[in-house]
């Protein structure tokens, strides 16, 4: 696919990873000038677990690339093609042709990191282990008091036995099962589960049509071995875990309901990546109430102690403890405040002095500019019109040079004007050299500015504290 003739996808296959490409712009926030945009090649492949960006489309060495393990995707729908992705703390802001194209690259985007999840935890998805049909008999009825046959033991020897159940239940039945169970877990006083603590409670007497259908069960199973089958499906299940789009995209002829069912997994998956960034975005949030909510704890334990004192000496205390605290707080903010006004005066002067270097750095430019211009019209006279051929206008002649002498004198003159080029030229080197200084020199005064606004919105964030 392409949009704006810039963004080109390869087609999906089995075989060879999926792989998008495409212009963008990245627009990055400078301390000086504001934001800027720059236009970059982007290149993100199923193979690697980065976002590349390249100068041009044929270069080999890529710029920067993005890390997607652990991002988030952000975009406002009134910003046309525009998206952000937030990852270490980092925050990339990217610019597309148009919201079609957005909507491409998120979803690529989306896709690369499910993927990537998947292939960091495979191993841990794919350990299903098969049990045999006769180590289920024997674990699931325990009403059975039949004997296995000597032969079952040299097959229940080549399979893996798990103890567990092997057929498949649905969560609501496995939920409904814990919320029913009467076992009881507590704690002894060296913090390990009491010997009875996992009890399960005594079973009711079994009637006659439960052991009616047991034994109609084990029949069945007796006569006809559903092992293979379940190994079958399996096996199955674990291939499909391993790529999940299952084999619909390699030919195989598929069911509606494998449809309607890989549907129904891609969108759950797409709503627990939307859940897990909206729990990283709320963490700070959390982190915040909840020390809100300890401070508020410590507070109403004290008022409760001091409520249950009846001693009137002790009320005293509290109140001069209390007054004592909030004097101590009432100086600090007030020294903050006093720290808060010092910093803005500096930052005042220093805002001052950047305008006053700002200003002779224009002058300095314009200095420079005009100079280059006098050596270039200087330099280009004496090229172009011969020494003997100088025509002679008393308007633009400086003082001090002699229009009527002899050979000697305008050799004379030659050589001073020679040497004047020179030392203009010296003069000019002088002044890129110092604008450059006056260029790092701003840029130093810009970080301070920086690191100072930094700390008084440190010291504004302590005062807010302590007020509350």
């Amino acid at each position: 696919m392409s949009t704006d003739g810039s963004l080109s996808a390869s087609q999906p296959n089995a075989d060879k990873p999926q792989k998008l490409s495409g212009y963008m712009y990245r627009i990055e926030q400078r301390p000086i000038g504001g934001p800027t945009r720059k236009k970059y090649w982007f290149a993100l492949s199923d193979e690697t677990p980065f976002l590349y960006w390249y100068k041009n489309k044929t270069d080999s060495n890529c710029q920067g690339k993005i890390p997607l393990s652990g991002s988030a995707f952000t975009f406002d729908p009134r910003e046309k093609g525009r998206f952000e992705i937030h990852v270490n703390n980092e925050n990339h802001i990217l610019e597309t042709s148009d919201n079609r194209a957005r909507d491409t690259w998120l979803r690529q985007l989306q896709n690369n990191r499910r993927r990537l999840y998947e292939r960091e935890n495979v191993d841990s998805i794919s350990k299903v282990e098969i049990i045999s049909q006769e180590s289920f008999s024997t674990l699931k009825n325990p009403l059975s008091n039949r004997t296995v046959p000597e032969h079952a033991g040299t097959e229940m020897a080549q399979e893996v036995e798990v103890p567990g159940p092997s057929d498949e239940k649905n969560l609501e039945e496995e939920i409904y099962e814990a919320m029913n169970t009467m076992s009881t877990f507590y704690l002894d006083a060296n913090g390990e589960l009491n010997p009875r603590s996992l009890e399960l409670p005594p079973p009711p007497p079994p009637s006659q049509d439960i052991m009616r259908s047991a034994d109609e069960f084990l029949s069945k199973i007796k006569q006809s071995d559903v092992g293979e089958p379940a190994r079958k499906a399996l096996n199955k299940a674990r291939n499909s875990f391993k790529f999940p789009y299952f084999l619909l995209g390699s030919g195989g002829k598929s069911c509606e309901n494998c449809k309607n069912l890989v549907e129904l997994i891609e969108k759950l998956k797409e709503r627990c990546y939307e859940l897990t960034d909206t729990v990283s975005a709320n963490q700070d949030l959390s982190n915040a109430l909840r020390s809100s909510l300890l401070v508020s704890t410590n507070q109403r334990q004290a008022l409760e102690k001091q409520l249950e004192n009846t001693l009137p000496s002790e009320h005293i205390q509290f109140i001069l403890n209390y007054e004592g605290s909030l004097t101590a707080l009432q100086l600090n903010a007030s020294e903050q405040s006093r720290e808060i006004q010092t910093l803005r005066r500096a930052n005042k002067e220093l805002s001052d002095r950047n305008a006053e270097l700002l200003v002779s750095l224009d002058a300095f430019r314009d200095s420079i500019r005009s100079k280059e211009e006098v050596i270039l019209r200087m330099t280009g006279d004496n090229k172009d019109t011969p020494v003997g051929d100088v025509s002679v206008n008393h308007e633009d002649l400086p003082e001090g040079i002699l229009v009527d002498g002899s050979d000697d004198q305008m050799a004379s003159v030659h050589e001073d004007t020679v040497a004047d080029l020179n030392e203009l030229r010296d003069i000019a080197e002088g002044y890129k050299k110092q604008n450059v200084f006056f260029s790092q020199e701003i840029l130093d005064l810009q970080k301070i500015v920086q690191s100072l606004e930094q700390r008084e919105a440190t010291i504004s964030n302590w005062k807010h504290i302590f007020i509350v």
